[in-house]
């Protein structure tokens, strides 16, 4: 601070005191310890402008050193935010890569199923096409023997049928001829 612009006129209070009726020595260690204190403490508006000077020119220095400081955490933000979105990024293909090995394996398994089942329902009904066929087989037999019989019924039912009209044209030959 720069005391000397500070003016204090030590004798002039030095009388004051004393035409106050204050005795010499007493008047002489007030106006002592006034200047004292008003060299040591007493701030002057040149003393206020510097300070408030050299705060503005401190708190410039401290306003560019914080925005330094904030455009290098951004910048070390920015390049984490962008190490984190790479690592999300391997994740994202190695889960990815993962998901289509396991669909693979998956549409492969589900192929070998089908063609179990297939094999399986080809070799059932194959099966039961013999089965129908042999069934089919025997009823044709069996029609075949039912026509058969049929046949010979028929054949046995026009046998007895010739024989009955031969009987009864002879029986009415013979009543024809010897009954009237």
């Amino acid at each position: 601070m720069n005391h000397h612009t500070l003016v204090f006129d030590r004798l002039a209070y030095l009388d004051r005191l004393r035409s106050a009726g204050v005795a010499e020595d007493v008047a002489r260690a007030h106006a002592d310890g006034l200047d004292q204190a008003l060299r040591e403490s007493v701030a002057t508006k040149a003393d206020v402008e510097g300070s408030e000077r050299s705060l503005r020119a401190d708190m410039a220095a401290i306003e560019r050193s914080l925005k330094e400081d904030m455009a290098a955490i951004e910048r070390r933000l920015k390049g984490d935010i962008a190490a984190v979105e790479a690592k999300i990024d391997a994740v994202e293909r190695k889960l990815d890569a993962k998901i289509d090995s396991v669909e693979r394996t998956l549409d492969a398994k589900i192929d070998s199923v089908e063609r179990k089942l297939d094999a399986k329902i080809d070799s059932v009904e194959g099966k039961l096409d013999a089965k129908i066929d042999g069934l089919g087989a025997k009823l044709d037999t069996s029609i075949a023997r039912v026509e058969t019989k049929i046949a010979e019924a028929q054949t046995a039912t026009a046998r007895w049928m010739v024989a009955t009209m031969i009987a009864l044209a002879g029986l009415v030959w013979a009543i024809v001829r010897y009954g009237h």
